[in-house]
């Protein structure tokens, strides 16, 4: 289990997500309002205070748990049946948090293994994300497509072999 509680300290930055459009923070030099249009924009209006939020892709908590059971199958093997359950808290994808474009939802995923080893030899059975949850995991940089999420992997099932040396 992680519980991290990040804030900022005193910071201001220009919200790119709220300029008008065609203006770029980049491509203009900051000037005041009564200069606006020669050759550098006025940003002032779009500075946020981004005191006390909470840092990108930092959720507050966290957590893994598992049971597992090692069954002696005699012979130098075993048998160990295993399931997993993680959890991933809410959390904010840029520095604005401005809901719900910057916000991914907090989900949880179950998962399980099956592993039958033999001296240095170990098969492993797994599937991941049992329940075949859709959940978004990312998105791109402010100013980009709201639509371009990165969604998390689906049900997936699969074989690992490997041998200790």
């Amino acid at each position: 289990m992680a519980y991290v509680n990040s804030k900022l300290g005193a910071v201001n930055l220009v919200n790119v997500e709220a300029l008008p459009p065609g203006v770029s923070a980049q491509a203009l030099p900051q000037c005041a309002a009564a200069a606006a249009g020669a050759g550098c924009f006025d940003y002032s209006p779009y500075l946020s205070s981004l005191s006390g939020s909470q840092n990108p892709y930092s959720p507050q908590w966290t957590f893994n748990a598992g049971l597992q059971y090692v069954l002696n199958l005699g012979g130098s093997s075993t048998l160990t049946p295993r399931i997993n359950y993680s959890y991933i808290g809410s959390q904010w994808t840029t520095l604005f948090e401005s809901y719900p474009t910057d916000y991914l939802r907090s989900y949880g995923l179950w998962s399980s293994t099956i592993t039958y080893e033999h001296k240095e030899w170990q098969v492993q059975l797994y599937g991941m994300n049992l329940a075949n949850k859709i959940y978004v995991s990312g998105q791109l940089a402010p100013g980009s497509n709201p639509d371009n999420e990165f969604f998390g992997n689906p049900r997936q099932f699969g074989v690992r072999v490997s041998r200790s040396f």
